[in-house]
C-alpha cells in the first residue's frame, strides 16, 4: 500500500473512533459507568496515536484494535450488562444474561495478542517456538488479569455495589469465564497474525 492510501487508512479509523466516542458519550446510560468503561478505550486510541510514530503496526492490527475500541464504548454507553443487542438474543434465545461482556473480553485478549506477535517477530531476536507463542498468551492474560484487578479496585474505590461494577449478572464464576474468553480471544490472535504474516 502506498504512503497516502495508508494514511487515509489510518486517518480514517481515528476519525470514526473518534465520532463514536461522542456517540457513546450523548444518551449514555450511567456516568461514572461510562468513565470508567471508556478509558481503556481512551488509553488504547492515545497509545496507537503515540506510538505509530516509533513503530507501526499492521493494517489487520489496527483494524482490529478499531473494532475493540468500537466495543469498549458500546459497553460504555450502555454498560456491558445492559447492551440493548445482546438484551435481545438474550430474551430471543432465553440466554439468562447479556453476553456482551464476553465479546469485551475476547477482544482483550485478541487485540494484545496481535500486538505482541508483531511486536515480537519483528522487533526481538526471538525464534518462532513455544516460547514465542507462550510469551504472547502471558501477555494478554496479563493485560486480562490487570483488567479485573482494576475493576476490583474501582468496586472498593466507589463503593457501587460489587455486581453492578463487576457486571457478574448473577454468575458466581464471571472472572473466570471472562479470563477463559481472553485466552480463546489469544488464540485466536496467534491464528490471525500467522495467517496475516504471509501477506506482510
Amino acid at each position: 500500500m502506498n504512503p497516502l492510501r495508508r494514511h487515509t487508512y489510518h486517518m480514517s479509523l481515528v476519525v470514526i473512533s473518534f465520532l463514536y466516542f461522542l456517540y457513546s458519550f450523548i444518551g449514555h446510560t450511567n456516568t461514572p459507568a461510562w468513565m470508567l468503561f471508556s478509558l481503556p478505550a481512551v488509553l488504547l486510541w492515545f497509545g496507537l496515536m503515540v506510538t505509530h510514530r516509533y513503530y507501526e503496526f499492521s493494517r489487520m492490527a489496527y483494524f482490529i484494535a478499531f473494532i475493540h475500541i468500537l466495543v469498549m464504548l458500546t459497553g460504555a454507553k450502555y454498560t456491558y450488562s445492559t447492551n440493548p443487542l445482546f438484551d435481545m438474543l438474550s430474551a430471543t434465545f432465553n440466554l439468562g444474561r447479556n453476553y456482551f461482556d464476553r465479546v469485551g473480553h475476547l477482544f482483550q485478549g485478541l487485540t494484545p495478542a496481535i500486538m505482541a506477535y508483531e511486536l515480537l517477530l519483528y522487533r526481538s531476536k526471538l525464534k518462532k517456538d513455544w516460547f514465542f507463542y507462550f510469551l504472547i498468551i502471558c501477555v494478554s492474560m496479563g493485560i486480562s488479569a490487570v483488567y479485573e484487578l482494576t475493576e476490583y479496585l474501582a468496586t472498593v474505590v466507589s463503593g457501587y455495589p460489587q455486581a453492578y461494577v463487576l457486571g457478574l449478572q448473577g454468575d458466581n464464576w464471571d472472572t473466570q469465564n471472562d479470563m477463559l474468553m481472553a485466552l480463546i480471544g489469544s488464540l485466536m490472535g496467534i491464528f490471525i497474525s500467522k495467517i496475516n504474516e504471509r501477506y506482510l
